[in-house]
């Protein structure tokens, strides 16, 4: 266990012997700190085997609390790595950034798993999210911004306090994925979005599992539903 924050500028790999294994942590007693992890302007950084955390580890959320782990035009790969606990979102990603996560864990956060936020012009920012899962957060499991794209597949979001993935104006393809126990909707679309939803199971989501808003233009292919609280799809 390492109490610290890191900060990555240059093109670095850094492995650990397992998430369960080596954890970094860094306390959070104030709403601004400083993220456990910050990769800025660089890339490619690959990152595996391991666990990023706060101390404590769940707080009430705060205005302007920090994210555990903050990546602005950067190209990060995580493999088998753990971000868990934390007053604010898991994962941000912003400016034109590319970001891949497989067999990760983003868990107990107090905002949204993952967040990308909104782009407007340049590049837009890419995420890949694989074999991974969302659980346990206080508002929704990933959220996407206008400008932006996310790839989701063969993965889990569960028990998001919200929506399990929420997007507005985004490009965004879920493929083979579960989605269950959300406390809105499983997966909800909006603003311009244009969304392909095929091979996923939604399971026990309160309101729907899949909700299309205004603007959005969207195929929904061989997907599964059960246990909604109102109805499968809402358009």
């Amino acid at each position: 266990r390492y109490t610290e924050r890191l900060v990555v500028t240059r093109r670095v790999a850094i492995l650990g012997e397992g998430r369960d294994v080596v954890q970094v942590v860094a306390p959070f007693d104030a709403p601004l700190s400083r993220p456990v992890l910050s990769v800025d302007g660089t890339g490619p950084v690959f990152i595996a085997g391991l666990q990023f955390g706060a101390d404590p580890a769940r707080k009430p959320k705060k205005p302007g609390a920090s994210c555990l782990v903050r990546i602005d035009d950067a190209d990060v790969r995580f493999r088998a790595t753990a971000i868990v606990g934390g007053p604010g979102d898991g994962v941000t990603v912003s400016g034109a950034s590319r970001l891949e996560m497989l067999g990760t864990l983003i868990a107990g956060v107090c905002g949204s798993g993952l967040r990308v936020v909104p782009q407007v012009g340049g590049v837009a920012p890419r995420v890949e999210v694989v074999d991974s899962e969302v659980r346990d957060v206080r508002e929704s499991g990933i959220r996407i911004g206008a400008g932006t794209s996310l790839t989701l597949s063969r993965s889990r979001v569960e028990r998001a306090a919200l929506h399990g993935v929420r997007y507005a104006g985004a490009e965004v393809l879920l493929t083979g994925c579960r989605i269950q126990d959300c406390g809105i909707v499983g997966v909800c679309g909006s603003g311009g979005a244009v969304s392909r939803v095929e091979g996923n199971v939604f399971f026990a989501n309160r309101i729907s599992a899949l909700r299309c808003g205004d603007g959005e233009r969207a195929e929904f292919v061989g997907n599964t539903f059960a246990r909604s609280g109102a109805c499968g799809v809402e358009i």
